[in-house]
């Protein structure tokens, strides 16, 4: 059986799959998710307070902030009693829509993730096509090792 950390790519050699690295301090925590590093949380956690979330790589500026600060969630099977909200702080347009948001529990971490990235643009004959992507989740279950 293959080592499921590695994929055939298209020369037929064995590379890494899904490099994911983390680091934090008393004033952010980042992830690099692929090689490209985002700013995930900034602190300390405040209502309002905003930041762009690609503030280091070359995407686009997706300014986020806190929302909901220690307030209960409950998820599709688990409810945690202090959570924060981080949400873009940008809303969509008649062309593009970039919704964003993350959900951390206290002491626990990413409970949730919802992200969608469109773009609507009708066609030759005035048919509203949408392109793009939607990456719904939530915790069903967490634990230590």
């Amino acid at each position: 059986m293959a080592d499921p950390r590695f994929i055939l790519n298209a020369n037929d050699e064995w590379v890494i799959r899904d490099v994911w690295t983390s680091t934090s301090d008393n004033f952010y925590a980042e992830v690099a998710e692929e090689n490209v590093r985002r700013l995930k949380l900034s602190f300390p956690v405040r209502s309002g307070r905003k930041w762009d979330l690609n503030v280091y790589n070359s995407e686009a500026e997706l300014e986020v902030a806190y929302r909901e600060v220690g307030q209960a969630w409950a998820g599709p099977v688990i409810t945690f009693p202090r959570t924060v909200l981080i949400k873009n702080t940008v809303g969509p347009n008649f062309i593009i829509k970039r919704n964003h948001e993350e959900r951390y529990a206290l002491d626990i971490g990413l409970v949730s993730r919802y992200w969608e990235e469109t773009e609507s643009q009708p066609d030759t004959a005035g048919i509203l096509r949408v392109v793009g992507w939607r990456l719904n989740m939530a915790a069903i279950a967490y634990g230590t090792e």
